[in-house]
């Protein structure tokens, strides 16, 4: 691992999303390098990577305060990723055209 990689896996936190809508964080200004920083998305039971600078957001901290978003260590983001996926990619039930008349009304 590059010196530089381990400033930057250093200089990292995992956050986990506890309540039953998503979070927008939006960001203003620049990273060490200078580009702009990205609006950060934690979907419910979601799990995102975020630098330590963005537990000093004010809207962050409060959200932290208030237990709504935690930290969580890579692996616990990991599982919580892998779950949100399962639910996320399973297909959507299938009406059946039937199901209208199983009340016992058969009144075609």
């Amino acid at each position: 691992m590059t010196d530089k990689a381990k400033t930057v896996a250093n200089n990292t936190v995992w956050l986990a999303n506890k309540t039953q809508r998503p979070i927008h964080i939006m960001q203003r200004g620049k990273d060490a390098e200078g580009n702009n920083l990205d609006n950060i998305r934690l979907s419910t039971m979601g799990a995102v990577e975020v630098s330590e600078e963005t537990l000093n957001l004010s809207g962050v901290a409060q959200l932290l305060k208030k237990k709504s978003l935690i930290k969580v260590t890579e692996a616990q983001a990991k599982k919580l990723n892998k779950a949100h996926d399962a639910v996320v990619s399973q297909p959507e039930p299938v009406d059946d055209e039937n199901e209208e008349d199983d009340d016992g009304d058969h009144n075609d």
